[in-house]
Protein backbone atom coordinates (compact mmCIF):
# COMPACT_ATOMS: atom_id res chain seq x y z
CA UNK A 1 0.00 0.00 0.00
CA UNK A 2 2.74 2.50 0.90
CA UNK A 3 4.61 1.78 -2.35
CA UNK A 4 1.47 2.11 -4.44
CA UNK A 5 0.72 5.52 -2.91
CA UNK A 6 4.36 6.60 -3.23
CA UNK A 7 4.36 5.71 -6.95
CA UNK A 8 1.36 8.05 -7.35
CA UNK A 9 3.25 10.87 -5.62
CA UNK A 10 1.36 10.53 -2.33
CA UNK A 11 3.56 10.46 0.78
CA UNK A 12 2.06 8.35 3.53
CA UNK A 13 3.08 6.66 6.78
CA UNK A 14 2.00 3.76 8.95
CA UNK A 15 2.12 4.81 12.61
CA UNK A 16 1.51 2.83 15.79
CA UNK A 17 2.60 3.24 19.42
CA UNK A 18 6.14 1.97 18.74
CA UNK A 19 6.91 2.51 15.03
CA UNK A 20 6.67 4.82 12.04
CA UNK A 21 7.03 3.24 8.59
CA UNK A 22 7.34 5.11 5.29
CA UNK A 23 8.97 4.98 1.86
CA UNK A 24 12.43 6.54 1.77
CA UNK A 25 13.27 9.49 -0.45
CA UNK A 26 16.73 9.85 -2.00
CA UNK A 27 17.70 12.17 0.91
CA UNK A 28 16.15 11.49 4.32
CA UNK A 29 16.55 13.53 7.51
CA UNK A 30 15.47 11.67 10.62
CA UNK A 31 14.75 13.33 13.96
CA UNK A 32 15.46 10.94 16.81
CA UNK A 33 12.62 12.10 19.07
CA UNK A 34 11.39 9.08 21.05
CA UNK A 35 12.94 6.55 18.66
CA UNK A 36 16.04 4.46 19.33
CA UNK A 37 16.46 2.53 16.07
CA UNK A 38 16.05 2.93 12.33
CA UNK A 39 15.85 0.16 9.74
CA UNK A 40 16.31 0.57 6.01
CA UNK A 41 14.49 -2.26 4.22
CA UNK A 42 15.04 -2.57 0.45
CA UNK A 43 11.88 -3.02 -1.64
CA UNK A 44 13.97 -3.56 -4.79
CA UNK A 45 16.47 -6.38 -5.15
CA UNK A 46 19.31 -3.94 -4.41
CA UNK A 47 19.76 -0.38 -3.18
CA UNK A 48 22.87 1.35 -4.45
CA UNK A 49 24.91 4.22 -3.08
CA UNK A 50 23.56 4.01 0.48
CA UNK A 51 25.21 6.36 2.97
CA UNK A 52 24.25 7.58 6.43
CA UNK A 53 25.23 10.04 9.15
CA UNK A 54 24.32 10.00 12.84
CA UNK A 55 23.84 6.23 13.07
CA UNK A 56 25.93 3.74 15.04
CA UNK A 57 26.75 1.57 12.01
CA UNK A 58 27.93 3.78 9.18
CA UNK A 59 27.46 3.17 5.48
CA UNK A 60 29.36 5.08 2.83
CA UNK A 61 28.12 4.70 -0.77
CA UNK A 62 27.43 1.00 -0.25
CA UNK A 63 24.84 -1.45 -1.64
CA UNK A 64 22.06 -2.99 0.45
CA UNK A 65 20.54 -6.24 -0.78
CA UNK A 66 16.91 -7.26 -0.27
CA UNK A 67 16.41 -9.87 2.51
CA UNK A 68 19.79 -9.09 4.09
CA UNK A 69 19.96 -8.12 7.77
CA UNK A 70 22.33 -5.28 6.93
CA UNK A 71 20.57 -1.98 7.49
CA UNK A 72 18.24 -3.42 10.13
CA UNK A 73 17.99 -1.94 13.66
CA UNK A 74 20.72 0.66 13.33
CA UNK A 75 20.97 2.80 16.45
CA UNK A 76 20.16 6.51 16.21
CA UNK A 77 23.11 8.19 17.99
CA UNK A 78 22.42 11.82 16.97
CA UNK A 79 19.38 14.01 17.45
CA UNK A 80 19.20 14.37 13.65
CA UNK A 81 20.47 11.64 11.32
CA UNK A 82 20.55 11.31 7.54
CA UNK A 83 20.16 8.43 5.09
CA UNK A 84 21.01 8.83 1.40
CA UNK A 85 20.10 6.39 -1.40
CA UNK A 86 21.40 6.76 -4.96
CA UNK A 87 19.04 4.22 -6.53
CA UNK A 88 16.25 1.88 -5.45
CA UNK A 89 13.18 2.01 -3.24
CA UNK A 90 13.16 1.17 0.47
CA UNK A 91 11.12 1.41 3.65
CA UNK A 92 12.37 3.40 6.60
CA UNK A 93 11.18 2.01 9.92
CA UNK A 94 11.66 4.11 13.05
CA UNK A 95 11.32 1.99 16.18
CA UNK A 96 11.19 2.58 19.92
CA UNK A 97 12.08 -1.05 20.69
Amino acid sequence: LLKRLFDKGIKSKIIDDHNIIYIADRRNKISKGDFDYVSLVPLDSILTGVSNNGLKYKLSNEPLVKYSSRGISNELVSDVSSIYISDGDALIILSKD
